[in-house]
């Protein structure tokens, strides 16, 4: 009878997989001193460091960020070192001008914190919101039956111009051959209400 020979598994140690991570992590001690990073966990800390550094191994994570001490991280990193339970939060770094989701487990010897790059959906979230409130701004502008047409495309054009960021907002209107302003919020003076050009 054959027998067949059993099946090799190779598992990756913790260290590889967490080096593997997009996301950052770092572990610090009790101390407060660095005792791991991976790639994404040191490129992060670099750029949030005062100085230039070697290596990131052993230094006092708040000591080397001091300004950090007066922000979330440090408060809500601080309260999973102390009560000994698990945080996750969601903050802006102002050094880096990044937004970041973090979890941080305590364990008796330290803390295990992962941090998420999460800039571009709260980038994403911002753009919803400011959309939904230009939309009902408009419909308020537009539904508004105490004012006239003129006041309402004003204040909708000057709206139009503040939400895309751009200084001429103006309506038209093409009659007998002409392209003339009617409508103007605009600070070129080639748009102003009144101006024309050949519609073609």
């Amino acid at each position: 009878m054959n027998e067949k020979a059993p099946v090799q598994t190779e598992h990756a140690d913790p260290q590889t997989i967490l080096a593997r991570m997009g996301d950052g992590f770092l572990a610090v001690d009790d101390s407060w001193s660095i005792t791991y990073a991976n790639a994404e966990g040191q490129e992060i800390l670099r750029a949030s460091m005062s100085d230039d550094i070697d290596t990131i191994d052993g230094r006092h994570l708040w000591d080397s960020i001091p300004e950090s001490r007066d922000t979330v991280f440090y408060d809500r990193l601080t309260e999973a070192m102390t009560t000994q339970e698990a945080v996750t939060f969601e903050a802006h770094y102002s050094r880096v001008d990044k937004w970041f989701e973090v979890r941080a487990f305590p364990s008796d010897s330290g803390l295990s914190v992962y941090f998420r790059d999460i800039s571009e959906y709260k980038s994403l979230a911002q753009e919803r919101q400011d959309s939904l409130y230009a939309l009902q701004q408009l419909y308020s502008i537009s539904s508004d039956g105490a004012k006239e047409f003129p006041d309402k495309a004003t204040e909708m054009l000057a709206l139009g111009c503040e939400y895309l960021d751009i200084p001429n907002g103006f309506i038209t209107r093409i009659e007998q051959g002409e392209q003339r302003v009617v409508h103007s919020v605009a600070t070129h003076p080639e748009v102003q209400e009144g101006q024309f050009v050949p519609a073609g």
